[in-house]
């Protein structure tokens, strides 16, 4: 599991590094699916996140997303197990519900083999528990 600094550091490095490929820029891939969220946060960390992501061209939305998917994860994985295993079945489903017309997808992971259909979350807590196994 990462830690919210390790994270920090990569998504700093990678903001370099992207500011070092600006001539050259990578193909763009959207991705199939976002939703937007608001919140609030004291003006002082704000203000930071507007600082970071203006010195690379960046919104704050671009620099707190991988934040968030970390988080999420994190909170997930605190679950009790029961808990774990409910809500993946539920979350996956949801979003599998909600994706786009037209998409095809194979997902395999620990908790198998899918076909157009999420499995995000599932596999997450197979690994988790895998791991805790051994």
């Amino acid at each position: 599991m990462k830690s919210l600094n390790q994270l920090a550091s990569k998504i700093i490095d990678d903001l370099y590094i992207e500011e070092a490929m600006r001539n050259n820029p990578p193909e763009e891939v959207t991705p199939y699916h976002k939703r937007k969220i608001s919140l609030t946060a004291p003006i002082t960390t704000v203000s930071m996140f507007d600082a970071i992501a203006a010195r690379f061209g960046k919104t704050r939305i671009e620099l707190l997303e991988p934040a968030l998917e970390l988080y999420a994860e994190q909170l997930f994985l605190s679950l009790s197990d029961s808990d774990r295993d409910s809500l993946s079945v539920e979350v996956d489903s949801v979003i599998t519900e909600n994706l786009p017309e037209g998409i095809e997808m194979r997902v395999v992971n620990g908790a198998g083999s899918f076909e157009n259909e999420c499995a995000e979350w599932r596999g997450l807590n197979a690994s988790f528990k895998s791991f805790n196994k051994e």
